[in-house]
């Protein structure tokens, strides 16, 4: 069913208790250079002042839609979102961070001109205090160009970052691509974004950046201790979906294997000493059962060290004392960056002192 007055961008916000940070996101999507745009507030039973400051700006803005609902998770709330979208693309902005003022009239703009299903640009890692920005550098896929998983299987391994693409609606509706709405559960945008990528007939990385992703939100999900096991659903779903494509399983796995293997790393690295023992069982049993399909090869142990995943699998008591001396010694050096640490680069010198950053340029 094609929907009358259908703009060029809907912009899907889920909003759930993030009073501190709401306004200036709300402010970067209002300002967009793109005015053609719809947005779309799904505040989650936020129990703050978020409810009132949404309202707020939809007074202001008939461009803006708030729906307010019972708290039923991430996943639900971005496929509300989704559902209610008009928009020829379709952008997630999370509620903690910002927008630069051109990314969607930049990224429309790639997207119309080339009939992409999925553009997606860099991103900046954010904090407020000290305020810094840094741009994602990393890449192991051709940027700037128009790919697919089939043949370019390597742009699969890069973060989920949903919050950083524009999806054509009509490419989601096709497959079906929705969140998985597992309540109070984190990492929703594992699932999301795997298929989206796989799927992707014409695939757009820019390494423009446009958003500013938050990372000193106190209160984001993923540091809950409670969501140990959430990214195991969603790679449940992730080899789910893929069984209904093997000739696409057969030329991705690794760099889903990959995926998988870099997200537990990081997952038993931020959850307490009692859930890394439980953790540390399915972590193991996991790629055991995937080193015996013959899922890891020679793409996986590129960026893996073989001696590593033998150790997960054959002691996973030896592994998780090896991992915990580790991150103890990283986390001793991250503090002693704290109190003095002298960054040089052409430009600028950065002075972090007593846990407060100085810049001065040339």
């Amino acid at each position: 069913m094609v929907k009358v007055n259908m703009c060029k961008v809907s912009v899907v916000v889920p909003v759930y208790n993030v009073e501190k940070y709401l306004a200036q996101c709300l402010n970067s999507i209002v300002n967009q250079t793109l005015k053609d745009i719809e947005i779309i507030v799904v505040d989650d039973g936020s129990t703050d002042l978020s409810p009132s400051i949404c309202d707020e700006f939809s007074k202001k803005d008939s461009r803006i839609k708030v729906i307010h609902k019972q708290n039923e998770g991430y996943g639900r709330a971005c496929n509300i979102g989704i559902e209610n979208a008009s928009g020829e693309y379709i952008g997630i902005v999370e509620s903690d961070d910002y927008a630069e003022n051109n990314m969607f009239e930049n990224l429309y703009n790639i997207a119309s001109s080339n009939n992409l299903d999925v553009v997606k640009s860099n991103w900046y890692f954010y904090t407020s205090s000290p305020e810094t920005n840094k741009k994602m550098t990393d890449f192991l896929f051709k940027t700037d160009a128009i790919l697919n998983a089939k043949d370019n299987p390597s742009i699969l391994n890069i973060m989920p970052s949903v919050w950083s693409c524009l999806y054509k609606k009509s490419f989601l509706d096709k497959y079906d691509i929705r969140f998985l709405e597992t309540k109070g559960a984190c990492y929703q945008d594992i699932a999301f974004a795997h298929k989206t990528i796989a799927l992707s007939g014409k695939y757009y990385f820019t390494k423009e950046a446009y958003i500013h992703y938050r990372q000193d939100n106190e209160h984001s999900s993923v540091k809950s201790k409670s969501n140990v096991f959430s990214i195991c659903n969603e790679y449940e779903e992730v080899y789910k979906f893929l069984d209904k494509y093997p000739d696409l399983k057969n030329r991705v796995i690794e760099n889903i294997c990959l995926n998988q293997y870099i997200s537990c790393r990081w997952n038993l690295a931020r959850i307490a000493d009692d859930s890394q023992e439980e953790f540390i069982d399915v972590f193991c049993d996991t790629f055991k059962k995937l080193r015996e399909k013959n899922a890891l090869g020679k793409f996986f142990y590129s960026h893996i060290r073989k001696k590593e995943v033998d150790l997960l699998i054959n002691d996973k008591e030896k592994f998780l004392v090896k991992f915990r001396k580790k991150q103890l010694k990283r986390s001793q050096n991250k503090e002693k960056r704290k109190i003095f640490s002298l960054r040089i680069k052409l430009g600028y010198i950065r002075l972090n002192l007593f846990n407060k950053s100085y810049c001065a340029r040339w």
